[in-house]
């Protein structure tokens, strides 16, 4: 198995997603993964990587070209992805970036439109903080809903996603297929209070 990652730039903020693409040639272990693993842990074994990675994703399945997603470290410093077969206990390749900067402290969601077709597809670009639940999340949902309670949010949700410590990055909704008003909500914890909302309308 041979292989290669790319990265979309080389310096990322604590906490950023970072969507990263690869390429596998060869007979693809099914339990072949890429990870983050600290520029300073020596190269070479699937093991060692195992036992340093800050975190990791299995390659899809007889995906010779493929993306995934990340979650930068919430530390400083310099880091690898490294993709590795489990199968030959190796490492194949490695690519690396740096963690720089601040860490995020503001709340914000972004939607690429103000208003959707019945099923159309949403770009909503959100800036969270790190330092909240894992379970931290994103809604749509009624516009009439009651504002701040994430349980009520979660009665009526038409789709949610989890952040998972991302403090930037973009999530991809499809629209409500009932026309009116909704609102994208972001709560700081599953059973959180509501930080921020923008109103949204489905034509």
């Amino acid at each position: 198995m041979n292989g290669t990652i790319t990265l979309p730039k080389q310096i990322v903020e604590p906490g950023e997603e970072i969507t990263i693409n690869y390429t596998a040639e060869g007979t693809i272990d099914p339990g072949a993964w890429i990870g983050i693993i600290p520029s300073t842990v020596p190269h070479g074994t699937e093991n060692t990587n195992d036992e340093n990675d800050v975190t990791y994703k299995y390659l899809e399945k007889d995906i010779s070209n493929g993306s995934l997603t990340f979650t930068a470290p919430a530390d400083s410093g310099s880091y690898d992805f490294r993709m590795n077969d489990k199968d030959q206990g190796k490492e194949i390749t490695s690519v690396s970036f740096k963690v720089s900067g601040t860490t995020n402290t503001i709340t914000e969601i972004t939607p690429d439109k103000n208003s959707y077709a019945k099923g159309e597809k949403m770009s909503i670009g959100f800036k969270a903080l790190v330092s909240w639940d894992k379970q931290a999340w994103m809604a749509i949902v009624p516009a009439s809903t009651a504002h701040g309670s994430a349980d009520e949010a979660d009665k009526v949700d038409v789709s949610y996603e989890y952040l998972e410590k991302r403090s930037k990055g973009t999530i991809k909704f499809t629209a409500p297929t009932t026309a009116g008003s909704y609102s994208v909500r972001m709560y700081d914890a599953l059973d959180g209070k509501e930080v921020k909302s923008v109103d949204i309308a489905v034509n």
